[in-house]
């Protein structure tokens, strides 16, 4: 029995560490795509200019 507890709470931790995780990738890649995006407007600002 404690050995069937003590798997169920490793399942439910990894599941949350893998969420995390998936929320950090998410994240990284969404501030990469915003630093692109500001930095094409930046060039077409400069093009404009």
């Amino acid at each position: 029995m404690l050995a069937i507890a003590a798997t169920w709470q490793n399942a439910q931790f990894v599941q949350r560490f893998m969420q995390r995780t998936c929320y950090i990738s998410n994240l990284s890649a969404y501030i990469a795509f915003i630093a692109r995006t500001c930095k094409n407007k930046e060039d077409v600002r400069i093009l404009y200019v």
